[in-house]
């Protein structure tokens, strides 16, 4: 039985792309992505690993990433819409999502929860009209939904761990998955189709002609395609020019890079830059045998080929008013709220209170700790101004915010010759100001300064370096004198009054933190071990996690063993409770 492997692009390097189509047949293929089918008429024939399924109208499927599925159909015309979800959106929420699997599709098709489906329904209706309508702010909505999609299915189906379920039992599917899988990881340089023969202990030849066979597209092709998809967020989304963005995803040259650029999106990374952010939609490449159109904001490829009626027929050629007509039904009514899938079954609970009886004083815990974005911005007028004021009105007791020791508050300098020199200017003027509104700075110990990093790897527009120091010893004389001039400036019973968190949310690897867990839990122990020589009675803790990860991981057992085991001093826990995208801090 053969299978073909569907390289899914980015449309507008969004993580999810929608296709509405009328199936006539679908051959056996799997892709990484996750993806929701949805029936809008007519019925079909859904096979999923070895399962199959009756599909009719309004109902919905589920297809793990790396799932061998197609669909096929049945005695009356079809309708459908293809949410297909990019698995690496949800990591920064669920850890372990790439290494997880939902069971979900009994629940659906065979006992479905009436309320869940038509959660996800309207959901699914809400991203299809963001990527028609594109109103501004269409790309954070899109995201919304996504977690609020991925809440509905949590709801039914707990995320399973992943462990050895593989491309069913095909022993070439796994070999492919595994080669995909290498060279995803290792895109930020120059792999080979001889690396990739060598770790599978496949001859030169054998190793191309597989990927061909089994691709479909030659080893370039799809490492070419692989890396253009991640240049294109790049691109769009960091400050990396087109020369940093070639180096880094390992194209020959920068010239090279243009060219096959050019090639798949139509216009140089520069060209396109300056129309998306125009508010003009980049072309795609009008390649052989391929027609591009464009309509109403929706960019469809699709195979043209004479006499030969197309196996899916899309976008464009299917009853499109219908199909728009059946998704937005699904959002007609939005002054009616959602229900909670989860609560659907419980009954009303109607609470009576007494005005005139005593009662107990509300405890206001919301005032204990707020958090702000940067350290930098906190050396703004304006923002001054706005502490100012809600100190007045609210008077809460901490405020905590990101990268007291990030380059742009010009801490940590080394000269030509190797002398290490600290600026405190900025901080004094941030802490002077906090401490003149009567609040008191909860100290998040980051981001690496330039001079300290071990790699390049940055988090949020402003370049937060989140890479280990590449000298502990520097590190620790930075905090160690940080912690000096504090007492020196404030006072030690004032400092021995605050918390000090060492780092943020360094679980999430390759995000916040591009070391270890081990390299973070040595990096904890020895930057606490260097304030607690200053003064045992200063507050020091972490690790700033999130909640989902406490859930889904034993991240901070291990810390905590780990702390206990070694006796590192530990004075709080530091934790982040998300709902889909606010986010509140218990400590």
């Amino acid at each position: 039985m053969s299978f073909y492997y569907e390289f899914v692009k980015s449309e507008l390097n969004l993580p999810v792309k929608a296709t509405i189509y009328e199936v006539h047949k679908n051959e056996l293929h799997w892709h990484k992505h996750i993806e929701i089918v949805m029936v809008l008429a007519g019925s079909v024939s859904k096979r999923i690993d070895a399962k199959k399924y009756l599909l009719k109208a309004g109902d919905l499927a589920f297809v793990n990433s790396n799932e061998v599925h197609n669909t096929a159909i049945t005695d009356e015309s079809n309708l459908l819409l293809a949410m297909q979800i990019n698995p690496k959106f949800f990591k920064v929420i669920y850890p372990n999502f790439m290494d997880s699997y939902f069971e979900c599709n009994e629940v659906l098709i065979n006992n479905p929860n009436e309320q869940v489906k038509d959660n996800i329904k309207r959901y699914l209706a809400h991203i299809v009209k963001e990527l028609v309508q594109r109103n501004v702010g269409y790309r954070s909505n899109i995201a919304s939904f996504l977690f609020l999609l991925m809440g509905e299915l949590l709801a039914i189906s707990p995320l399973v761990k992943r462990e050895d379920k593989k491309l069913g039992s095909d022993e070439d599917l796994i070999r492919l998955e595994r080669i995909l899988n290498y060279i995803d990881s290792h895109i930020n340089r120059a792999v080979t189709l001889k690396e990739i023969a060598d770790n599978e202990h496949l001859s030169y030849y054998y190793a191309s002609h597989f990927i061909k066979e089994k691709l479909g597209m030659t080893f370039q092709e799809y490492l070419n395609q692989t890396r253009l998809d991640k240049a294109l967020y790049l691109l769009m989304y960091s400050e990396k020019t087109s020369q940093e963005i070639s180096k880094e995803l390992g194209f020959r040259n920068l010239a090279a890079f243009n060219k096959l650029f050019k090639e798949e999106y139509g216009l140089t990374p520069s060209k396109y830059l300056e129309a998306f952010f125009k508010g003009h939609t980049a072309p795609n490449p009008q390649q052989d045998n391929y027609i591009y159109k464009k309509r109403e904001g929706i960019n469809v490829f699709y195979e043209e080929k004479d006499n030969i009626p197309p196996a899916v027929r899309t976008y464009f050629d299917v009853d499109r008013t219908n199909a728009l007509e059946i998704l937005f039904s699904y959002v007609k009514d939005e002054e009616k709220p959602l229900k909670i899938a989860s609560d659907s079954n419980k009954e009303s609970l109607i609470i009576r209170a007494d005005a005139n009886k005593d009662g107990q004083e509300i405890k206001p815990y919301w005032r204990k700790l707020i958090t702000a974005t940067r350290a930098a911005e906190g050396l703004r007028e304006n923002w001054q101004n706005q502490l100012q004021e809600m100190q007045k009105e609210i008077a809460f007791e901490q405020i905590r915010f990101h990268g007291i020791l990030s380059d742009d508050m010009m801490v940590f300098q080394t000269s030509l010759t190797g002398e290490v020199s600290y600026n405190w200017t900025y901080v004094d003027n941030l802490l002077d100001k906090l401490l003149a509104n009567n609040i008191k700075p909860f100290v998040e110990l980051s981001f690496m300064p330039d001079d300290l990093k071990s790699n390049n790897q940055k988090a949020y527009w402003w370049g937060a370096n989140v890479s280990p120091p590449n000298d502990l010893n520097k590190w620790l004389d930075l905090i160690s004198a940080f912690v000096k001039h504090l007492i020196n400036r404030y006072g030690l019973a004032e400092v021995e009054s605050w918390y000090f968190e060492v780092w943020n949310e360094p679980e999430l690897e390759y995000i916040y933190w591009t070391g270890t867990k081990e390299d973070y839990f040595e990096f904890y122990k020895a930057t606490v071990s260097a304030i607690k020589k200053i003064s045992p009675k200063i507050k020091v803790g972490g690790p700033s996690i999130t909640h989902q990860a406490i859930k889904d991981g034993t991240w901070l057992e291990d810390f905590l063993h780990y702390c206990v085991l070694n006796q590192v001093p530990l004075d709080f826990v530091s934790l982040h409770i998300s709902r889909t995208l606010s986010r509140s801090r218990s400590r």
